[in-house]
């Protein structure tokens, strides 16, 4: 990645249509024969030359930007943070690197993983996700919005931003120098970078570790918790698959040799069949997706493991597995409060 493509750059409508103008010629040139894929490009233009003229109406003041994926969605976080709300008829933060939207920073967790580099040295990583599945297809109301003119190389385009107020837009591009780099997942050229919790290191006689006995105790209780979640998870898909008339608790028939002979309903004492009560399900790792999983000519949901488990199940060892120096205490995905918070809801859920 040369220096030039990483970094973003204020550019112009006619710089785009220039870089556009050079494909159209590349695909009259090299690609002869039926003209639909020009017909396609011309039209391409058009339309999106009547949108911005529409988009202008309302948001006059406007500053076109070029660079790759990660330095435009940095720069939509940057407004969302120093704006306000993007319009836009459907919010698309849950694919952005650098989300701004409330509804999609609500679903944050810590993803947590690991790889063996050629000389064979384990190399812990972990980074903020999302839950795509627990945004709901929403809009905002807001006083600026982006619009994405078009790729013009590998992960590479422009962009455009409109602002209602001559303010906003005079703000924005002050701050141009601030988008001089694809943010702070990528602090070298080429290479993702992971956002790790501050390292820390805590002494036990067997040797170092990144957290806190106490801390380390309450990521074993989560773990259990999550343990038990993995079984009510079962148990919740098979009542979910049974017809409600099929809810019903059973036991065994024993014959008088004590050997298994069959089941029958259990009744309660005004000969009512006793009702297999829904499961709970726990929220902190899995969640309900209804109309997953087809069944003969019934679709039932399921209760899908959000990933969160994992991780847990992965610092936990992490934090139990001493190391032999200070030195080789790998950063850990979570903060001692972090732990505290997710202790606490674990408990109040068992």
């Amino acid at each position: 990645m040369t220096e030039p493509y990483k970094r973003i750059h204020v550019s112009t409508f006619e710089e785009f249509f220039k870089s556009e103008d050079w494909r159209r010629n590349w695909i009259a040139t090299n690609r002869p024969g039926p003209e639909n894929e020009v017909q396609a490009h011309d039209k391409r233009m058009s339309d999106r030359d009547e949108k911005r003229k529409e988009y202008r109406k309302r948001f006059p003041f406007t500053v076109i930007l070029r660079g790759a994926y990660p330095a435009h969605d940095f720069v939509n976080r940057w407004c969302w943070q120093n704006i306000g709300p993007m319009q836009c008829e459907e919010c698309h933060d849950t694919s952005s690197e650098y989300p701004g939207c409330p509804l999609v920073l609500a679903t944050e967790y810590i993803q947590t993983g690991w790889y063996n580099t050629q000389a064979g040295r384990r190399v812990y990583w972990s980074e903020k996700a999302y839950i795509e599945e627990k945004v709901p297809k929403h809009s905002h109301e807001g006083t600026w919005m982006g619009y994405w003119l078009g790729k013009t190389g590998y992960d590479y385009g422009y962009s455009e931003y409109y602002f209602q107020n001559e303010s906003d837009r005079d703000k924005f591009f002050a701050a141009t120098p601030i988008f001089f780099t694809l943010g702070e997942r990528y602090e070298k050229e080429n290479e993702m970078t992971t956002m790790t919790a501050e390292k820390a290191v805590h002494q036990s006689k067997w040797g170092y570790h990144p957290i806190s006995l106490d801390a380390s105790k309450k990521l074993r209780f989560i773990n259990g918790v999550y343990a038990k979640a993995q079984h009510l998870a079962g148990a919740w898909e098979r009542w979910e698959r049974k017809l409600p008339e099929n809810r019903v608790v059973k036991r065994a028939v024993k014959d008088a040799s004590g050997m298994k002979i069959g089941k029958e309903i259990v009744m309660d004492a005004a000969g009512n069949p006793v009702q297999w009560g829904e499961p709970q399900v726990c929220s902190l790792f899995h969640e309900k997706v209804p109309g997953h999983v087809k069944y003969g000519s019934f679709v039932r949901a399921v209760a899908k493991d959000n990933g969160f488990g994992d991780k847990i199940l992965f610092a936990s060892r992490q934090a139990r597995t001493p190391e032999p120096t200070p030195e080789d205490v790998k950063p850990f995905p979570f903060t001692e409060e972090e732990i505290d918070r997710l202790y606490e809801t674990a408990k109040a859920w068992k």
